[in-house]
């Protein structure tokens, strides 16, 4: 492909030199500040990216040449043009056919459908109808949480990605595909974690599940820095034409030299790529005088010859760190919301952070969720669910309400599991079972915290058990069973 993509350059030349070939003619909207010996090309007649050729023509009489060039490459290079794929996209015209091929009222063009309006509007229709389809498809896999915002990211939100860098998205489609999305991750069920600690990283106590706004955001930014950096380029022109007084002043040399735009007249595409580039202006101002200020203090230290370099609070000179995660962890900080866990006495809080990182150490999703989960209060028993179920304890079939301590500490059987695990797996025989200690897992070692971890997911499986009448004989062998297989695995891998 790469040596196909030197040889076509001939094709692109042959084209552009070619004066009965009329393309798209384009004023340019800055003009360039520093000397240049080049002519500056302000006529587009075609576009190609790898072997998809597309031409840019103004005139019925240009169909013609253009094809001619690339017959009379073809003779040379061994290439031909595919006629049969080949279609016309005329815009103001009654013509519906030249020679064999027809005029089209639409056509794709890298998997982006162009209809005489420009961007047609169903590519964002049939964009929420593949995601819909995802979703159907991977909700006939058992999946859990964690591994469900896996699939989100990987199969069905990425279909999205590609298509927002030319489409407007409107706040009813962006709440419709948050809903398809948790919808997906909890069955359709009740949310039971709040969104805005989804959304935060491990580290943080959330399970990273990629937040849809802050993604526009950073495609909509990524966007305006990609259109500052090829600003002098023809295709560009118009780009700067709608936002030159927003966020390129500095690059004009005189203002008057196009009309300026009316706002109400701007495109939304470029108008919510405005407000997205206003937003994230100020917090990276914000970002960028914290971190001058600790660069300073280190340059103070060290008296070096060569001190660290300072940042300009304007984003657009710091292009160099703007990759999409820094932009998009930037803007995730006004929809994720780190929750603050209620620590006992005896836990520091400082130890939060090592408390989720004990807990994604654990190298099964199965297990890492349901201590998560137990974290948070997150877990379905019948007292989250009073009004549905009845007051009763699954496992030792007490009337009462069953929640997490009931399941975990109080419950006859879970006492018989944890004797078990502590006399026959935990390092630390006098540690007294409580809901603290299975939650935070505070001040015992790493294989405790292991063993703690599996009793906490195979009691739970046991309880689940018997609510659906799955359990097979004794609750013990069956207890034994899956924590000796979930534990042998925790260790050995």
């Amino acid at each position: 492909m790469n040596l196909y993509t030197i040889r076509i350059e001939e094709l692109i030349a042959r084209i552009h030199k070619n004066l009965n070939i009329k393309g798209y003619e384009i004023k340019e909207m800055i003009p360039r500040l520093e000397p240049i010996n080049e002519t500056v090309e302000r006529e587009v007649k075609s576009s190609i990216y790898a072997d998809d050729t597309e031409g840019i023509l103004r005139t019925k009489e240009s169909i013609d040449p253009f094809f001619n060039e690339f017959k009379s490459w073809g003779e040379i290079s061994g290439a031909s043009m595919n006629e049969n794929k080949t279609k016309i996209l005329a815009i103001n015209s009654k013509e519906k056919k030249h020679k064999n091929i027809e005029f089209v009222d639409s056509l794709k063009l890298l998997g982006v459908i162009f209809d005489k309006n420009g961007i047609a509007k169903i590519n964002l229709e049939n964009c929420i109808k593949k995601i819909e389809n995802t979703f159907s498809l991977w909700n006939n896999i058992r999946f859990n949480l964690i591994d469900k915002i896996t699939v989100l990211r990987t199969f069905a939100l990425s279909k999205l990605w590609y298509l927002l860098n030319f489409v407007t998205i409107e706040e009813n489609d962006i709440k419709k595909l948050e809903t398809l999305a948790f919808n997906y991750i909890w069955n359709g069920k009740r949310e039971l974690i709040k969104r805005k600690v989804l959304y935060c990283d491990f580290k943080d106590g959330g399970l990273n599940m990629v937040c849809i706004r802050a993604k526009i955001h950073m495609i909509f930014i990524r966007n305006l820095l990609y259109i500052k950096l090829n600003r002098h380029r023809p295709q560009y022109q118009y780009s700067i034409y709608w936002m030159k007084f927003e966020f390129f002043r500095e690059y004009i040399e005189n203002f008057n030299i196009r009309p300026t735009p009316d706002s109400k007249e701007r495109p939304s595409f470029y108008q919510y790529m405005i407000e997205s580039a206003k937003t994230f202006k100020q917090k990276f101002e914000k970002w960028a005088k914290c971190e001058n200020e600790k660069r300073l203090k280190v340059n103070e230290l060290k008296k070096s010859s060569k001190p660290v370099k300072l940042f300009s609070v304007n984003f657009l000179k710091n292009t160099e760190i703007l990759k999409s995660k820094f932009i998009y962890n930037m803007m995730l900080g006004q929809y994720a919301e780190k929750e603050t866990l209620s620590l006992p006495n005896n836990i520091e809080r400082k130890e939060e952070l090592q408390i989720f990182t004990d807990m994604y150490k654990l190298n099964s999703s199965n297990i890492r969720l349901t201590n998560y989960k137990l974290i948070y209060n997150a877990l379905p028993t019948n007292f989250k669910f009073r009004n549905r179920y009845d007051k009763n304890c699954f496992m030792c079939e007490r009337r009462l309400n069953e929640d997490c301590e009931h399941i975990f500490v109080k419950c006859e059987r879970s006492k018989e599991f944890y004797e078990y695990v502590r006399n026959k797996y935990l390092h630390k025989k006098n540690l007294k079972n409580s809901l603290v200690l299975l939650e935070f897992k505070r001040g015992i070692s790493g294989e405790d915290n292991k063993a703690l971890s599996c009793f906490v997911y195979s009691v739970w499986r046991i309880r689940n058990m018997c609510k659906h009448k799955e359990i097979d004989g004794n609750h013990m062998s069956n207890f034994k069973e899956i924590f000796n297989k979930w534990f042998i695995t925790l260790t050995n891998i």
